[in-house]
């Protein structure tokens, strides 16, 4: 669970690592200083699949940004956290308190403000300093409440859970979240409402709902109940608070809870369970980062010990890493330049985004407006969408982009390398004969490039399943036609390309993606689906009801 700082047995074993065989990798630019890799790797465990975003702290389009829905106890999909902050990419953050606020366990600072802190555990951090130097730090709470009688400390600010005899700080920024799971099982509890430095109420148990805008509560169990008992109506009351580190002043962090590489050593961390992952890097000048992700739980990506992670970390360059919350959690987001919005790159394995509390990512500073460049790509950027069969066609984007990679909407003149394997108008290649090809986007002074593989024209057709079973009317599924030339190389086919003839009346068919989503009509029913493209032909059932 995420709430869990461990996702497996602990165990370490210095087993000489097998690297495998990388059998596909692509990098792209998402800004000026910020590039995506993706990875697939196969080594004697099974598949692994990564993604990378390397960051180059020198660039004077990024910024650093904390991510979040806006209230420590609130949980959104990291997407959203993305839009919200105008970020271009960014990774999921720290562990949470999954069964119970949402809140993150550990430290959270937001352009230097303080967002959560616990006083001592998990104060483990990936940071970046106002200076821009990217750093492991690990983040105290420096707290102290001064009462009439003389000043105490606290130990939580907007923290999920109080340890014994704790005081915690909570503001407005906590959210709707109710805080009695922060005090469960306490012997005794205190809770006081502090505004414009005066107590205004003080309770037995923590108050239902967020806290009014321009109020302070103090929670406090056992000894730190009985040290707020004396408080009453009127009394006045001073709370001050900050963060304590040796790593300067921070301008983003969030929590963490393993360090996987210190000064280029690769520490004694599990070795045992498999994950998905995501963790931070940085460099000892730090003046680079890497956020990585891997995927795990999934036929095509097997996931990484904590150990595997920190030899992978460190074979990126990095010369201090930090664990940070893996399994569902694992989520990375990117754009490409000229692309308006970031979009999930991994594969979350629970099969979506899993609501996250935060996570740390990048925006760039203001572009020109003006075209720089293009960056084409299929349109459909899935797995072998850099193929076309001779005869039939892909979909490209040019996407155009200003001097910080944000879009530009510019309709380009496309040309080939050769008109005699492939041809492009409107952004439509059309594959005519076998090799390699480059599709060129330009316009005026600006232009970019991709290079796809045409392949020799379709021989047989396929699809990616045999039958579409729907349980019931309203039920959804999807399906591929694919096209194989006499090498057996083969591609999905673009929706343009192919004719299905099916029972109307049973099913609906429309294109998606890379290949169609179906809906059932009927509460029973059945129909063949004949698909149809370069004279070919193939195959599939769709059944509705049992």
């Amino acid at each position: 669970a995420a709430s869990s700082a461990h996702e497996g047995p602990a165990a370490f074993a210095a087993a000489d690592p097998d690297d495998g065989l990388v059998t596909g990798s692509a990098t792209t630019e998402v800004a000026p200083g910020l590039n995506l890799t993706q990875f697939d790797r196969f080594d004697p465990a099974g598949w692994i699949r990564g993604d990378t975003l390397a960051v180059d702290l020198g660039s004077k389009v990024l910024k650093p940004t904390y991510l979040s829905p806006g209230t420590v106890s609130a949980r959104t999909p990291l997407s959203q956290q993305v839009a919200r902050a105008g970020a271009v990419a960014g990774v999921n953050g720290d562990f949470f308190d999954i069964s119970a606020t949402g809140a993150p366990i550990g430290v959270g600072i937001d352009r230097g403000q303080l967002q959560t802190a616990p006083a001592a555990g998990h104060n483990l951090t990936a940071s970046i300093t106002d200076d821009g130097k990217a750093r492991l730090a690990s983040i105290f709470l420096e707290a102290t409440v001064t009462l009439p009688g003389g000043a105490v400390k606290a130990t939580n600010f907007n923290s999920p859970v109080l340890g014994t005899d704790a005081i915690g700080v909570y503001t407005p920024l906590w959210g709707a979240s109710g805080r009695a799971t922060s005090v469960a099982g306490a012997a005794r509890v205190r809770e006081v409402e502090l505004r414009d430095g005066v107590v205004t109420a003080t309770r037995e148990q923590p108050a239902a709902g967020p806290i009014a805008a321009g109020t302070t509560l103090l929670l406090a169990r056992e000894a730190g109940a009985d040290a707020l008992a004396v408080l009453k109506p009127g009394d006045p009351v001073d709370v001050a608070y900050a963060p304590r580190t040796d790593a300067g002043n921070i301008a983003v962090a969030v929590g963490g809870n393993e360090v996987l590489l210190r000064d280029g050593v690769v520490q004694p961390v599990d070795n045992v369970a498999m994950h998905p992952r995501t963790a931070v890097g940085f460099s000892a000048d730090g003046r680079r980062m890497w956020l990585a992700t891997v995927d795990g739980r999934q036929a095509d990506s097997r996931g990484l010990t904590e150990l595997e992670l920190a030899r992978h970390m460190k074979s990126l360059g990095a010369d201090d890493a930090i664990n940070l919350d893996g399994g569902g959690s694992s989520t990375l987001l990117a754009r490409n330049e000229g692309e308006a919005a970031p979009s999930v790159r991994n594969s979350p394995s629970d099969g979506g985004e899993r609501l996250v509390p935060n996570g740390i990512g990048f925006t760039t500073v203001p572009g020109s407006g003006k075209l720089t460049g293009f960056a084409p790509a299929p349109a459909v950027a899935t797995a072998d969408a850099d193929r076309v069969l001779s005869g039939l066609t892909r979909h490209l984007v040019a996407d155009g982009h200003d001097d910080t990679g944000a879009a530009v909407a510019v309709e380009p003149h496309w040309t080939t390398s050769d008109h005699r394997r492939a041809t492009v108008t409107r952004g439509v290649i059309t594959g005519h004969g076998p090799g390699s090809v480059d599709v060129v986007a330009k316009s005026g002074r600006a232009s970019g490039k991709t290079t796809l593989s045409v392949l020799g024209a379709p021989v047989r057709l396929g699809t990616s399943t045999e039958q579409v079973a729907l349980s019931a009317a309203g039920a959804k599924s999807t399906f591929k036609v694919y096209g194989y030339d006499a090498d057996g190389y083969g591609t999905w086919l673009e929706p343009d390309d192919v004719k299905l003839d099916y029972d109307h009346s049973v099913v609906r068919i429309e294109p998606s993606g890379d290949g169609y989503a179906v809906t059932a009509l009927t509460a029973s029913g059945a129909t063949a689906i004949t698909a149809s493209a370069a004279g070919f032909t193939t195959h599939l059932a769709a059944s509705v009801g049992t």
